[in-house]
């Protein structure tokens, strides 16, 4: 990946940010403050690593300090990495050093696919620590949105030329995809969010056949949910027919009961229902755009929320802000 000289120094004016700096994860305000107040105090105690000509590819918040301060000489290590590699070796490092959110891992996967859409999903998931699926969900909204172009082709981990959308991004294959359905299978990248909000899932009571949410219990239809008793951590995708009341009726009762300890439902965003207004959620996430369920070859007719019932609002902010903004009710 290239060759570390010893530490040596580089003058700030020579030094400047990789165009893709932005893709690394940055301190919150307050952690950076308190950042910036230590190195006043005892100066840049780690070098920065940069190329040759003095992009920094690791150290973007010590680079900030230094021009803050007005450091002028800024201790760095000099790696030899090719420009096709750079944001590799961005990526990489951000993951050896730092501990990343979902949302961050996602960040840096469309980082590796904007500098170089043709490398595969496993080879990204690889470095970033995100499952393929969920690498080829991020690669599909950067299509959709024009962020990677003119890509038709890409080589896969066997160096297999494969089509550039693949729809290895949904939790489960084979979901009928039409307004008429009440089946819609759940993205791979909500589960990843749920996951890191629970923590791990108790029960699935809307399970489909193949059992895809990783729980403990699952509860297909032809188990009835409805008709068991539901507790500790709950993941439900009801149908979305006209029962689905009888589902959210459901899970706010078995909260309430406190049998469930904690609670993430994906649902129609179907906020003027009488099943949304019983269901009382405490937290929002209206998620961006519309969803692509499973395989469906387009994306669903309607919006889509998850909302949380539980103790824990500030995870489940973190999890799910970069799949949309995050709403709290407030009662009179």
């Amino acid at each position: 990946m290239g060759l570390r000289a010893p530490t040596t120094t580089f003058p700030l004016a020579v030094l400047r940010l990789h165009p893709e700096a932005d893709a690394v994860p940055a301190m919150t305000p307050d952690e950076y403050d308190a950042f910036l107040a230590d190195v006043d105090t005892r100066g840049i105690t780690t070098p920065l690593t940069v190329t040759h000509d003095g992009i920094v590819l690791d150290g973007r918040h010590r680079f900030g300090a230094a021009v803050t301060l007005e450091i002028a000489d800024v201790p760095v290590h000099v790696v030899d990495v090719e420009p096709d590699r750079q944001v590799d070796y961005m990526v990489r490092q951000a993951v050896l050093r730092r501990h990343l959110t979902i949302a961050q891992r996602r960040d840096l996967a469309g980082a590796m696919l904007r500098d170089n859409p043709g490398q595969s999903d496993r080879q990204v998931a690889s470095v970033v620590g995100l499952s393929h699926p969920t690498v080829a969900a991020v690669r599909d909204e950067l299509l959709s949105t024009g962020d990677v172009e003119n890509l038709s082709t890409r080589t896969d981990s066997l160096g297999r030329v494969q089509p550039a959308v693949r729809n290895d991004d949904r939790w489960n294959p084979g979901a009928v995809m039409s307004s008429a359905s009440h089946e819609w299978y759940t993205p791979r990248h909500v589960v990843d969010a749920v996951l890191t909000t629970l923590g791990a899932i108790d029960l699935d009571p809307c399970a489909e056949k193949g059992r895809g949410i990783p729980a403990t219990t699952h509860l297909t239809k032809g188990d009835d949910g409805l008709a068991h008793p539901w507790k500790g951590r709950v993941y439900m995708n009801p149908p979305y027919g006209d029962g689905i009341g009888e589902w959210t009726t459901k899970l706010r009762r078995e909260y309430d009961a406190k049998r469930v300890t904690e609670a993430v439902a994906l649902v129609p965003a179907r906020t003027e229902t009488d099943w949304w207004e019983s269901l009382a959620p405490d937290f929002v996430c209206l998620i961006h755009g519309r969803l692509r369920f499973s395989d469906g070859p387009t994306a669903a007719p309607f919006p889509s929320a998850v909302v949380y019932l539980g103790k824990s609002p500030d995870t489940f902010t973190n999890a799910f802000k970069a799949i949309g903004p995050v709403y709290r009710r407030v009662t009179p």
